[in-house]
């Protein structure tokens, strides 16, 4: 009787291992799941690059997002400029917050609407961050408008 008990208690540290291990890699995407926008800025010194899977925008919508954070305001400025400079150079004035949409560099999406092959943009100033928000349909896009709206 009392080998089965030492046994049992032997297992149960195991099995805790086990689940927190398995619960821990299940939360991270492997790089061929990324965004490419992830992969071209993830090695980049003073730049934090983070993809988010299915980022909850509400209860029932989730979406996948890029973030990238810049480590100090010269990087962020540099960074500002170089994703703005994609798609129009004139425009050179980091707002708090700014809204731009922009084609997506991961072109695996058919959706078949207007926002199919887009990506809006988020822009803080103050976090010093860039969101990619990569949009498949459009209550996503008007999710995320009433995401930051309802923050300020």
């Amino acid at each position: 009787m009392k080998r089965r008990w030492t046994i049992t208690l032997l297992l149960l540290p195991v099995a805790a291992l086990t689940a927190a291990f398995v619960t821990y890699c299940s939360h991270t995407v492997p790089p061929s799941q990324c965004d490419a926008l992830y992969l071209q800025y993830k090695d980049i010194p003073g730049i934090k690059a983070t993809y988010l899977k299915d980022y909850p925008l509400d209860d029932t919508t989730t979406i996948a997002v890029t973030l990238l954070q810049a480590q100090d305001s010269n990087v962020w400025k540099e960074l500002y400029f170089q994703i703005l400079s994609l798609d129009n150079p004139d425009e050179r004035n980091p707002t708090n917050i700014a809204f731009k949409l922009f084609p997506s560099k991961n072109q695996t999406q058919s959706i078949g609407n207007e926002l199919s092959g887009k990506d809006l943009a988020v822009f803080s100033k103050d976090n010093l961050t860039i969101s990619f928000f990569h949009l498949e349909t459009m209550q996503q896009y008007l999710k995320i408008f009433d995401f930051y709206f309802t923050l300020l």
